[in-house]
């Protein structure tokens, strides 16, 4: 993942001179990656889930992500589209001599050590290009619909603009969640997390919200579809 993100480094700091949101970023290319997509973000941001929000508001779909500007700012640069293709045409590559060595290899050697790292990189790779396929699809979806807002029929026009607004909501989460992939991970992404939640001084109230605390936790490790285990549950008489 060094290697993204070094390389998306070069993609977004191609006008770093004139930005000095981007300046950072030639510094700290890892620290920076993140801190760019927040600051920029920061009004883009969706709510987390069961924030407080007022009655009869939707739960937002997903919890953080840059904002739709952003986005859009960032796919409009020839230099992300090169550096995507890139991408897949290294995918493609690592496919094809994954599959041309489907030999029995020896255990320990050169072959078997360059394979290995050949499959890390297909996997690393493989959420990217599916993500881009997807990506392509909708956009040709896209002007399927845009044809059909210039046809004279009225029920036909009112149908399309239903699937125009759709289908555009499709493109931007797709191309959030592509940005999203190619942000480096973090050291303590992958880490292990032992959490905590005791009742203090209150009494019965201090204990109801406990549980409640436990509980928001507990739904939000299944809403970002994480591994939640409890190691120990202490019951009371409420």
């Amino acid at each position: 993942m060094l290697i993204i993100g070094r390389t998306l480094l070069n993609t977004l700091t191609a006008s770093s001179s004139r930005s000095p949101t981007l300046g950072c970023l030639a510094k700290h290319p890892l620290q920076c990656v993140r801190r760019y997509f927040g600051q920029k973000g920061r009004h883009g941001f969706h709510r987390p889930p069961y924030a407080n929000l007022p009655a009869g508001t939707p739960e937002p779909t997903r919890a953080f992500g840059p904002g739709t500007q952003v986005v859009d700012g960032l796919f409009a640069r020839s230099s992300l589209q090169g550096y995507l293709r890139t991408l897949e045409q290294e995918y493609a590559e690592s496919v094809q001599r994954l599959n041309f060595n489907q030999g029995p290899l020896e255990e320990g050697g050169e072959e078997a050590e360059r394979a290995k790292v050949l499959r890390r990189r297909v996997t690393e790779l493989a959420p990217v290009v599916t993500e881009l396929q997807q990506l392509r699809v909708q956009m040709q979806e896209l002007q399927d619909i845009e044809s059909l807002l210039k046809d004279e029929d009225i029920d036909l026009k009112k149908l399309a603009e239903s699937e125009h607004r759709s289908c555009l909501e499709s493109i931007r989460d797709l191309k959030s969640k592509i940005i999203s992939l190619l942000i480096p991970p973090e050291e303590a992404d992958d880490n292990d997390l032992i959490l905590e939640v005791t009742a203090g001084v209150g009494g019965q109230e201090s204990m109801l919200f406990t549980a409640e605390m436990f509980e928001m936790y507990q739904s939000y490790s299944a809403y970002k579809n994480l591994h939640f285990e409890v190691l120990e549950y202490c019951h009371s008489d409420l």
